[in-house]
């Protein structure tokens, strides 16, 4: 490549169906604002609650529903641990089942607390339907879980499981060994298995009094065998746990109970175990709202740099264009495969440019490089047609002095000055062969994968 060769700059037009190397992906994944904090996916049946939270509706009332089962379980341990106390100090029975309160839903119309920040919560006046978080999530689209299988139906998040349920290409891989999941009770007697963590949660939320009864029987069998251990204490040290003395008619304690009551520490473990389950399961819940807000606006951040550099450049811009071999191979595959810079402008409130770099349609041997117009908010406030001079310069990034510098005058007279009606003008302005491919990659243009160009545009 001769960097001192002078080329004749021209109008140019894009080909037809040309498509950009930097298409951007949807995400399928929520919003906060439309993110439920107990099951951390889309609100499905959205409420809202009076302290200004919203849930699914389903994940509320299971919540409420696991709180007051608690408060239950904990209200039979503890009449059993009185009963045990009862037996062991050898004194008549003073309470009987009857004393112990059972709270139903009906009793309490499924009241707990709010996961997010505690607050006493009831289904019955506490939490409302939110049919305008409903809407605009009906008017969200996310694509098909399929959709590198083939499948281009976009749906509301409210209708992706019926879709993926119906969806032709949602087929089961044979190859794979099918294995269903036990339910997470499975030690204290429940057999169930699923097929999907999803059948696994539903089950956990619809047999709560089953699961329940699994727990009070396994409680029973560690307080039978207890028993039975007991029973074969020595008899000094049977006498040594005898020795505690009921409490007076005062109520005062007349000595400690003995500690050596395995069934009592290992309710204690379990409330304790419980309580910390829960701590912990809404401390990941606000761990992860917040590491996405911080994602959030790391990523907000890093663009309001990235526009203020190509706004503020004076049309002074230098464009790296990263991992070039790879975009290079899919230019040469698909000659209407284009790479364009960013916007960048010639002054805060000035033209805004970009610039295009693929093969040439008239020689697949050269490169062809132009600058396209862009649209801006103050096009109306600009003088129409530009005029200016344009200079451009592939760094060698090996040997400075075989830097190739071109500059251009702009034309009045061509479409690609004038006033942008699209947000790129199709029409360019450039060479439309610049540089031999083969010089670009072999002497020392590229380094570390890395293309430089640099663009001057000065109004005159």
């Amino acid at each position: 490549m001769d960097p001192n060769k002078t080329k004749s700059a021209s109008e140019g037009i894009a080909p037809m169906g040309i498509t950009a190397l930097n298409e951007t992906v949807l995400s399928n994944q929520p919003e906060s604002r439309y993110e439920c904090p107990v099951c951390l996916n889309w609100l499905r049946d959205p409420v809202i609650t009076t302290c200004g939270h919203k849930f699914c509706k389903s994940c509320i009332t299971s919540w409420l529903r696991f709180a007051c089962a608690l408060s239950n379980m904990e209200k039979i341990f503890s009449h059993v641990s009185s009963l045990m106390a009862v037996v062991q100090s050898r004194r008549p029975m003073l309470a009987d089942a009857s004393d112990v309160e059972v709270t139903t839903d009906e009793d309490t119309g499924n009241s707990g607390h709010c996961p997010i920040d505690n607050i006493n919560l009831s289904m019955k006046v506490d939490i409302f339907p939110d049919n305008y978080t409903k809407r605009e999530i009906q008017e969200q689209r996310m694509s098909c879980p399929f959709a590198a299988k083939g499948c281009n139906v976009k749906v509301t998040p409210l209708d992706l499981d019926a879709h993926i349920a119906a969806c032709e290409h949602n087929q089961p891989d044979t190859s794979a060994a099918q294995t269903r999941l036990p339910c997470a009770f499975h030690a204290v007697g429940c057999k169930d298995t699923f097929e999907s963590q999803e059948d696994m949660n539903n089950h956990l939320q619809n047999d709560v009094q089953k699961h329940m009864s699994f727990l009070m029987n396994a409680y029973s069998e560690i307080k039978i065998n207890n028993d039975i251990s007991n029973a074969s204490i020595d008899t000094k040290e049977q006498e040594a746990m005898n020795l505690w003395e009921a409490p007076d008619k005062e109520g005062a304690q007349a000595s400690a109970a003995p500690l050596t009551n395995t069934s009592t520490l290992i309710r204690a473990l379990y409330e304790r175990v419980v309580v910390l389950e829960q701590r912990n399961r809404e401390q990941d819940i606000v761990l992860a709202n917040l590491t996405k807000q911080l994602s959030a606006l790391a990523v907000a951040k890093m663009k309001q740099n990235s526009d203020m550099l190509l706004r503020y450049c004076a049309g002074n811009y230098i464009w790296r264009v990263d991992n070039f071999q790879q975009r290079l191979d899919a230019m040469l595959k698909d000659n209407y495969k284009m790479l364009y810079s960013p916007g960048f402008y010639t002054s805060p409130n000035g033209y805004r440019f970009c610039v295009r770099l693929n093969i040439s349609p008239q020689n697949p041997l050269f490169f062809a490089l132009h600058v396209h117009l862009m649209k801006t908010e103050n096009d109306d406030c600009l003088e129409w047609p530009f005029n200016g001079r344009i200079s451009f310069a592939m760094i060698n990034q090996l040997d400075a002095e075989r830097t190739q510098r071109d500059t251009m005058m702009s034309n009045s007279t061509l479409v690609a000055f004038r006033k942008p009606t699209a947000e790129i003008c199709l029409r360019g302005f450039g060479y439309t062969e610049y540089a031999l491919v083969s010089d670009v990659v072999r002497n020392g243009f590229v380094k570390n994968d890395v293309l430089v160009i640099k663009v001057n545009i000065k109004c005159v």
